[in-house]
């Protein structure tokens, strides 16, 4: 979907374009979890699973709309991203799997609250939520490309200080403003990746760009999904019948167990939480 941008943008706003894009998906992913929640109380799965298809189906007729995108001069010489790109593409998928973990951790932290697991949805737009504010931030004012690899570090390593207190939150509120907090330079992180894999390889080569960013923005995703499955035993703990887990400390960017209330017959074991 990037890579078309060069053909529906002028030339001159490109660069803005991408924060922008990158907002428009977190609004998206706002509006998105609540959309479906309202759909699963008033019509159960069904209607969220309708509801996903006609907006699927609108969005298909809208890129009818969009100039076609012509090809490549030349094909790509491998499945990996060309040598000057690795590092953007390693990036890409480092701050998937981060967000990812932090995405994925919601519905497990419901009980902790004493919450149904059905109210994660609330908390899951809390995080997008953030992003949209620092999305408004960079579109108005784009980052430059000027050392964009070093200011790309630094704000990692700001993000990863700002998804301590969704760790250390000692209430459903305190939760849902650290997650708040952990998504404010989301948008920030994703549009300065994509205006430097986009600068290294060139408006002609963009849709290649493009794919190896989103090939690993999706890798990062589906590992940080299939995570807290893994450390689970391949469940996630009900949020009904279980007593408080003791408070302890929760890295959010990494992973590290702690243990849960001992399931009924089984005593002695533990299941491991991000």
């Amino acid at each position: 979907m990037r890579a078309l941008l060069v053909v529906t943008v002028p030339a001159a706003q490109l660069r803005r374009a991408h924060f922008a894009e990158s907002l428009l998906v977190e609004l998206c992913s706002v509006a998105g979890p609540v959309l479906v929640s309202v759909l699963v109380v008033a019509g159960g799965p069904v209607a969220a699973l309708a509801g996903m298809a006609a907006l699927s189906l609108l969005g298909a007729l809208l890129m009818r709309a969009v100039p076609p995108l012509r090809p490549a001069p030349v094909r790509p010489a491998g499945l990996l991203p060309p040598r000057d790109t690795q590092l953007v593409s390693l990036l890409v998928l480092w701050v998937g799997l981060a967000y990812g973990l932090l995405m994925a951790n919601v519905p497990q932290r419901m009980a902790e609250y004493g919450l149904d697991s059905g109210a994660s949805g609330w908390f899951t737009a809390a995080l997008p939520a953030g992003a949209c504010l620092g999305g408004l931030v960079v579109s108005a004012r784009p980052l430059p490309r000027h050392r964009a690899l070093r200011t790309t570090l630094a704000l990692l390593l700001v993000s990863a200080v700002l998804a301590v207190p969704s760790g250390l939150a000692a209430d459903a509120l305190g939760y849902a403003v650290g997650l708040f907090a952990a998504g404010l330079l989301m948008v920030p992180l994703n549009g300065l990746m994509a205006t430097e894999i986009e600068g290294r390889m060139g408006l002609r080569r963009r849709a290649e760009a493009f794919s190896y960013f989103g090939s690993a923005s999706v890798a990062g995703g589906a590992g940080a999904t299939s995570w807290p499955g893994r450390s689970t035993g391949g469940s996630i703990p009900p949020a009904s019948g279980c007593s408080r887990p003791s408070r302890s400390w929760r890295w959010p960017w990494s992973w590290a167990p702690r243990s849960s209330p001992v399931p009924a017959g089984g005593a002695g074991r533990s299941v491991p939480h991000i």
